[in-house]
């Protein structure tokens, strides 16, 4: 009988699929405009603290107004998924009345109410930058702590191409994460506030010369044994560097300096290899062990297991036969 790493036995049995939880969903539905949704059960600063929302409003038959006065300490970075038209007002300011950029992604900073007039459909991804998170990487940055509340920006639509991509990378995310999608979330949004820090002047382009000693072997021995321990359910970046007991931006630049790869993709690597010794057990479909690695599809597995290995599971199955 096919045993999986990471997953706790009921007594003497076996466990089965049924015993798999759901992973849950990385983006959540913002039910309220601007006002960042909590997962059921967990505290507003769970995880990596970063809270990514999706709201969408269909063409109002009338000119629909929305006002936000939430007590955040936020910073939002609405990411559009569709061409639109709107008005919005922050702080008392006009900040875009008309068609919105769709090369751009709009800034706010906390604290401030705001307002906006939706005549057209609109869809966005917005990403909730928390104080903690921000103040975090502050500390990691700038060797100190932030006197008082980190307000980056003015609210504007900001062009900038790094700031857009890795947006772009935390909108297109799957729905549950994938299998190592709490990681990578937790990685772009570290290096999208370095980039937001750097943007505002505050440290100029030194960031980017920084090069980071490669992460010590027995630290890196820690992290590795922490992940082919939990294979088969998300794991965080944060656990990995309480792991390996240094800060999450200290540990993901070390761990990509002594492999090479970020741990996101070095997660991905490791679950597509032990699926390959899932996949030479016949008794498993392919939706099976698509379902034990934590993917959200069989199909998401096919797309990931060929960009890894070359093959899809169906013909890397076949001949490994």
């Amino acid at each position: 009988m096919t045993s999986f790493p990471g997953m706790a036995r009921r007594g003497a049995e076996t466990p089965t699929f049924a015993d798999l939880v759901a992973p849950a969903k990385i983006i959540l539905p913002e039910i309220e405009w601007r006002k960042r949704p909590v997962r059921k059960g967990a505290p507003p600063d769970a995880g990596h603290r970063v809270t990514l929302a999706r709201w969408t409003v269909t063409k109002p038959v009338k000119p629909l107004e929305m006002e936000a006065n939430h007590p955040d300490d936020s910073h939002l970075i609405t990411f559009p998924l569709v061409p639109s038209s709107l008005e919005f007002f922050f702080a008392g300011k006009q900040v875009i009345s008309g068609k919105i950029q769709m090369d751009a992604v709009l800034i706010t900073g906390p604290g401030e109410p705001s307002r906006t007039v939706f005549t057209n459909t609109f869809d966005c991804v917005r990403i909730y930058l928390s104080q903690s998170f921000l103040a975090e990487c502050f500390t990691e940055i700038y060797g100190h702590s932030p006197t008082g509340p980190i307000e980056l920006f003015d609210p504007h639509f900001m062009a900038d191409s790094v700031v857009f991509q890795l947006a772009s990378l935390l909108a297109q995310v799957d729905d549950d994460g994938g299998p190592a999608g709490p990681t990578f979330v937790d990685g772009v949004s570290i290096a999208l506030a370095s980039r937001l820090f750097t943007l505002n002047s505050m440290r100029g382009g030194a960031l980017a010369s920084n090069r980071s000693a490669p992460l010590p072997k027995w630290r890196l021995k820690r992290a590795v044994d922490y992940i082919e321990a939990n294979l088969t359910r998300p794991v965080y970046l944060a656990e990995l560097s309480n792991v390996a007991g240094l800060t999450r931006m200290h540990f993901a630049a070390q761990f990509r300096a002594a492999t090479g790869c970020s741990p996101y993709n070095y997660i991905l690597r490791r679950k597509v290899a032990y699926s390959q010794r899932l996949l030479l057990d016949p008794q498993l479909s392919i939706a099976d062990v698509a379902a034990v690695m934590g993917f959200s599809s069989q199909a998401h597995f096919t797309v990931v297991f060929k960009r890894v290995v070359g093959k899809t599971p169906v013909r890397w199955r076949r001949s490994s036969r």
